[in-house]
């Protein structure tokens, strides 16, 4: 099973889903599960930051944001330790 996590209004996920090159030749499409976080940049994340946006393609989450953030990206790098397996 594919997931897709995405940050708040980062840009590098939506490169491949708005570009109309790269839909007119591959037809690329997003998957499904995406887990939107929509803590801000450098703010803990809570369970309810996370948004579970079913459906392919689905503009209700990073890929529906109207403004872009390349700082929403490098939200990625950094702590993981709350990270982990129950």
């Amino acid at each position: 099973m594919s997931y897709r996590v995405t940050h708040t209004n980062d840009p590098i996920p939506k490169i491949l889903s708005t570009s109309h090159i790269v839909n007119d030749i591959w037809q690329y499409s997003t998957t499904s599960p995406e887990f939107w976080i929509t803590s801000g940049n450098g703010k803990p994340v809570t369970i309810h930051d996370i948004n579970v946006i079913y459906g392919i393609d689905n503009k209700s989450g990073n890929l529906g944001t109207k403004t872009s953030n390349l700082k929403a990206h490098d939200w990625y790098i950094g702590n993981t330790t709350g990270c982990q397996a129950i």
